[in-house]
């Protein structure tokens, strides 16, 4: 699985499927975005400027910061009724459609 998160946008993405509006109040402060590939057990993190206006060298990483647990619980509850809501819509074009062939046959 690869994870991402950027933190300025509150989005984190899951294999490439993005969830917005997270709270991103766990990210540490000089952290502007996490890249993570479970995959290879490997990943980095960005940082925001330092004081001097200076860009940090990215950290690698090998192994997900615990504070992601939060962020990602977060994605998957979002996702989850992300998923039921389109399911539901679908549910209801059918019956609605269901319907209509019902009537006009």
């Amino acid at each position: 699985m690869k994870y991402s998160i950027l933190k300025s946008d509150a989005t984190a993405y899951k294999d490439g499927v993005a969830i917005h509006n997270l709270d991103m109040t766990e990210v540490p402060s000089n952290v502007r975005a996490l890249q993570f590939n479970d995959a290879f057990g490997k990943g980095h993190l960005e940082f925001e400027l330092d004081s001097n206006g200076d860009l940090l060298p990215n950290q690698e990483i090998s192994e997900l910061p615990s504070w992601v647990t939060s962020i990602f619980s977060s994605w998957d509850t979002a996702k989850a009724e992300q998923d039921a809501a389109i399911a539901a819509a679908a549910a209801a074009e059918a019956a609605a459609q269901e319907e209509w062939n019902r009537t006009h046959s």
